[in-house]
């Protein structure tokens, strides 16, 4: 594992002096497989993990950037990873995994990732993406009537009124 970090680290290094990205998935690759009590700062296996899983969404290789965004999250601590401190990282990376994992049909580890934002997302906004997908998920299901319900919800929790033109007949059609 020794000889494993400091191979990691070293294309880590190296890669972002020169911004060679074949060593940066790379020193991911390494730094994943060892044992985290051999690391000297998790965050930043996390941060390198969410910069090459975008790399690996930009490439369209979805798969790659779900494994890096899972080892990403592992790499944050479980018990206060929506804490102040992890909030924003914790946050892009649920939201990536949502996206990620509905656009290769993981359609049940999305839905996990949209309850996760949904339960520990602070406000609205941040709640956006979650929201968004979780409309997708129920309209890909072909339940038109409860995209519509749901979706209904997520407006009046912005605060908009809508205008009653529709009665609940109209729902069922």
């Amino acid at each position: 594992d020794r000889l494993r970090m400091q191979i990691g680290e070293a294309l880590k290094k190296r890669g972002l002096e020169i911004n060679e990205e074949w060593m940066l998935f790379t020193a991911a690759h390494h730094l994943n497989s060892i044992d985290r009590s051999l690391l000297e700062d998790e965050m930043d296996l996390a941060n390198l993990n969410l910069y090459t899983a975008k790399l690996s969404i930009a490439k369209a290789s979805f798969d790659s950037a779900i494994e890096l965004l899972k080892a990403g999250i592992a790499c944050l601590p479980e018990e206060n990873r929506w804490s102040e401190q992890h909030y924003r990282l914790t946050l892009e990376f649920f939201n990536l995994i949502i996206e990620t994992e509905f656009s290769v049909d993981n359609h049940d580890e999305s839905r996990a990732a949209i309850e996760e934002v949904r339960s520990n997302a602070k406000t609205f906004q941040d709640k956006q993406v979650a929201h968004y997908f979780s409309i997708e998920l129920v309209t890909h299901s072909g339940d038109h009537r409860r995209a519509a319900t749901d979706l209904i919800s997520i407006i009046e929790q912005y605060g908009i009124q809508l205008p009653t033109i529709f009665d609940e007949s109209a729902l069922r059609e």
